[in-house]
């Protein structure tokens, strides 16, 4: 509990020294940007190499 309250309390200060820094439109704007980008990270095995897919037994591709 120790460690989840004080992650928060970090996590609070560093946000309130980006709205300092550079604004609350800014570091809105840019914690949005972040949180699309970490959903759109593609999840397909189009990616993997024959050998990876073939450990996988998918088949060359």
């Amino acid at each position: 509990m120790e460690k989840q309250t004080a992650a928060a309390d970090n996590l609070a200060a560093t946000i309130e020294e980006l709205c300092a820094r550079f604004g609350v439109g800014a570091t809105a704007f840019a914690l949005l940007v972040a949180a699309l980008r970490h959903h759109r990270a593609p999840n397909s095995v189009a990616t993997l190499s024959d050998w990876m897919r073939r450990d996988l037994a998918l088949g060359e591709g």
